[in-house]
């Protein structure tokens, strides 16, 4: 639609260039410098909080080495807190409501529902999933100290 209209900043036409970075870490890595290095400027990916604590990192140290040639990481699903907290940084950019303010929703409605007596997190053992886990007992707590979780 925007290219059929003629582009942006006088002509300038959006191409989706696909990578496989396989949901790892270390892939991811390899495909940013294939990207940087055919002259892609913008990276998004979202798939994978792991993933994006790489990427960011890595698109930082970028752009310190190389200003003449600064990359933006879009990040549209990667909602790990510490992706705008403690490792934020600017040339990252999250689409996306981090991981706390889903949680902080979330423990909202459950702390109207008074049949609500235990529950149990379910999470996954890594970055997301640990901050899902911390958020879920840090409002439980707060907002209905009388919930017992029975695992987490």
């Amino acid at each position: 639609m925007v290219n059929a209209k003629g582009g942006v900043l006088g002509g300038q036409m959006f191409e989706i260039v696909p990578f496989d970075n396989k949901v790892s870490p270390k892939e991811s890595l390899i495909q940013l410098q294939v990207a940087i290095d055919q002259g892609i400027r913008f990276i998004a990916q979202g798939n994978s909080s792991g993933v994006a604590h790489a990427i960011t990192d890595a698109v930082n140290k970028h752009n310190a080495r190389n200003p003449e040639s600064r990359v933006l990481f879009l990040n549209y699903s990667a909602v790990d807190p510490a992706l705008t907290n403690d490792d934020c940084n600017f040339w990252h950019f999250r689409f996306d409501a981090n991981a706390d303010i889903k949680m902080d929703a979330l423990t909202d409605v459950i702390k109207t529902n008074d049949k609500i007596k235990k529950v149990y997190i379910i999470g996954q053992d890594y970055s997301f999933g640990k901050a899902v886990a911390a958020a879920a007992v840090r409002f439980l707590a707060e907002k209905r100290p009388d919930i017992e979780i029975v695992g987490n």
